[in-house]
């Protein structure tokens, strides 16, 4: 059995983008903290620290913590218990608008309790008697309670719960549909007397199933978070005494998820007895040893989506609470992750991470009660400047970036991509030599795919370490052209003259339909600056006739009569 300490170990996984290894730091950012447990935002500057014993502080942007606690409700938290308190924190996607924001905490008879409180008029202080309760879970023991909630890309609420306590799930709970326990919930918060049930949740109308559930097979998912860019999910479960795993959803899934305990722990069978197929359960993409020097309880963490440190541009960060390791995930292939180790911190207890407004990426530590940003401990020597695309000419697409301080880059590869996924190297820019001032650099692409694709650049620099800038989406129409068309009507035996103007020297591919689309004529020709002459068919019925083709890039089509 784990007590509240092994029970929030963050596991930090993260696509690594770099041909070198990334390496971590941290830097304090606030301090004087009791128990924090858990960071979030509004959207400002601001971060809020939850406390486990009840309370909820403000940290400003400048790292100043403000005396007065955004909330106090120590008198509504058990505590004492070592999993136990005030446990998660969520702000509704509206509350600049509606002051709403969500607690997950355990009450004085030990349960969990969802509840709604609403920011006074001093956005500073919150109001303590204005709770509105949501939900309400009983809990068999003191231990497991999951604690975290989020707000999802679909606007919905997500809440992760533990099995219940005690060790080895003795209820069978985790795969028992008709309990909350050891479940990721979702459910309407803007709906409903307190919420409502999404209509497409997956178990919506199954009498054996709880309606709120969304996922089953869960230990102890003390930290879940989602990518803000892909809308992916992230679970940290925390192990029994072999494993501690991670688990992920991709924003495509439609629930209903098993993800195996107590059939399994990682990828092991842990006790299988009246357990669904090995095929029925989703495995966790990265699970590692719960051992002395691996550690002990993991903790969720976030894909790192900031602009500070390119280098950890969408890896997925986590740590162990016990070890004080962290650690990255990145995808390796259609189905296979790469885990590499980012960091050694000695045991400092970090219990969760959180992101403040700019995607910038935080840990709290448990045993220090501090605050501290995660930093490249290594950032590239270049500093990029942004990165853009767009369509130029109307059928051409222009990407353009700048670098400042000491200019260290080899080149600059321009890549792109129909599918944000495989990219192709269209064009390299080597880099103008060592300055101090900023260096404005542009590359255009005469050649760009119809329709989407996407657009990034790779920074190589000169020691053959590289970063990705961020990627930039194209909707490019392929032009369209009306030449002249003369005569027209004109005689099934005569010379029919296409004018492109003053285009010269370009081949032409021309086709001539009916109204039903039925090719009737086919042909390559070339214009003689800018002019092509087609000789007409005798066997040409009378009728109206589509021209159409391809000439210097754009497509081209007019409509023609012919006659006797």
């Amino acid at each position: 059995m784990k007590n509240f300490l092994l029970g929030i170990c963050v596991l930090l996984l993260c696509p690594v983008y770099s041909s070198s290894q990334v390496t971590i730091d941290l830097i304090t950012f606030a301090t004087g903290f009791d128990n924090p447990v858990d960071i979030a935002h509004t959207g400002d500057a601001r971060l809020f620290v939850v406390e486990k014993d009840g309370y909820i502080r403000i940290v400003n942007g400048d790292g100043t913590v403000v005396s007065t606690p955004f909330l106090d409700i120590d008198a509504n938290v058990r505590s004492s218990g070592n999993e136990q308190g005030l446990l998660g924190l969520a702000f509704h996607p509206d509350y600049t608008t509606n002051g709403y924001f969500y607690v997950n905490y355990i009450d004085n008879s030990g349960n969990t309790r969802i509840s709604r409180f609403s920011v006074s008029a001093n956005p500073n202080i919150a109001n303590p008697n204005s709770e509105l309760l949501i939900y309400v879970v009983s809990q068999p023991y003191s231990n497991h309670n999951g604690g975290d909630l989020n707000f999802g890309p679909d606007g919905y609420l997500y809440i992760g719960l533990g099995d219940g306590g005690s060790g080895g799930d003795p209820g069978n709970r985790s795969q028992n549909t008709n309990v909350a326990l050891g479940k990721m919930l979702r459910i309407d918060v803007d709906n409903g007397t307190t919420y409502a049930i999404p209509p497409d949740n997956p178990f919506v109308g199954d009498a054996s199933t709880l309606d709120e559930i969304w996922a089953i097979g869960l230990r102890n998912p003390w930290r879940f978070s989602f990518d803000k860019v892909t809308g992916d999910m992230w679970i940290a479960d925390v192990g029994q005494d072999e494993s501690e795993e991670i688990d992920f959803q991709p924003a495509s899934s439609m629930g209903g998820e098993n993800y195996g305990w107590r059939c399994y722990e990682g990828f092991d069978a842990f006790n299988t007895s009246g357990c669904p197929p090995a095929s029925a359960m989703i495995e966790p993409v990265h699970a590692y040893a719960n051992n002395f020097n691996m550690g002990c309880s993991v903790t969720g963490g976030y894909v790192y989506r900031g602009s500070q440190y390119p280098r950890l541009a969408g890896l997925y960060i986590y740590a162990d609470y016990c070890s004080g390791k962290f650690w990255s995930i990145q995808r390796a292939g259609a189905n296979s992750w790469m885990n590499q180790e980012i960091a050694d911190f000695s045991s400092y207890e970090y219990s969760s991470f959180g992101e403040d407004q700019n995607g910038e990426l935080y840990v709290v530590s448990y045993a220090e009660g501090s605050l501290l940003q995660v930093v490249d401990a290594e950032p590239l020597p270049v500093e990029l400047i942004g990165f853009d695309a767009e369509v130029v000419n109307d059928r051409q697409v222009l990407t353009t970036w700048a670098t400042e301080t000491e200019i260290n880059a080899a080149y600059f590869e321009i890549q792109r991509s129909a599918d944000a996924i495989d990219f192709e190297t269209q064009g390299k820019v080597f880099a103008a030599g060592n300055s101090t001032t900023i260096q404005n650099y542009e590359f255009l692409d005469e050649n760009p795919l119809w329709g989407t694709s996407y657009y990034r650049l790779k920074q190589v620099d000169i020691d053959g370490t590289y970063t990705f800038s961020n990627l930039e989406k194209i909707e490019l129409e392929r032009p369209y052209f009306i030449p002249n068309v003369y005569p027209n009507p004109v005689g099934k035996s005569q010379t029919l003259t296409l004018d492109f103007g003053t285009y010269s020297g370009e081949s032409v591919l021309m086709n001539i339909t009916d109204l039903s689309g039925r090719l009737i004529h086919t042909a390559e020709l070339e214009a003689v600056q800018g002019i092509v002459n087609i000789a007409l068919s005798e066997s040409l019925q009378p009728g109206v006739y589509l021209i159409n083709g391809e000439f210097n890039g754009y497509y081209f089509y007019q409509k023609i009569v012919i006659s006797n």
